[in-house]
């Protein structure tokens, strides 16, 4: 997904995540890979606004004009976490609808499941 200020990507997306819908696909998620600009929030059902290896963002990431949306509007992907911290994931709730943490390391840190999935899945509840 596009990181820039053009009103053209935000369309773009709008339509790309329409046409998903037209063939049955029910949720599109947009991840730009970094932080989010508000042009983009309705483009895709869910956008990713924290994807890292260095834990999880800070109260400060999560807030500000985030709050003022759903947090079905959000995501965030934590990857390298080799221990769970469950109040890290208890604060995420607060400010987003989806939380995937993994053990898993680059290149590809989506290929397995963690560890401690069930423990996830526990605070996910």
């Amino acid at each position: 997904m596009a990181y820039d200020n053009n009103a053209q990507h935000f369309i773009y997306y709008k339509n790309i995540s329409s046409y998903a819908k037209s063939k049955s696909l029910t949720k599109t998620v947009g991840n730009p890979g970094t932080e989010t600009l508000k042009g983009y929030v309705g483009s895709v059902d869910t956008i990713v606004i924290y994807e890292s290896d260095k834990g999880f963002p800070n109260q400060t990431q999560y807030g500000g004009w985030h709050k003022n949306y759903p947090k079905s509007d959000w995501a965030v992907l934590s990857y390298n976490i080799s221990c769970l911290d469950s109040n890290k994931v208890k604060d995420a709730k607060n400010f987003v609808q989806y939380i995937y943490v993994t053990d898993d390391k680059l290149p590809n840190p989506w290929d397995t499941i963690p560890h401690y999935i069930n423990e996830l899945f526990s605070l996910l509840a």
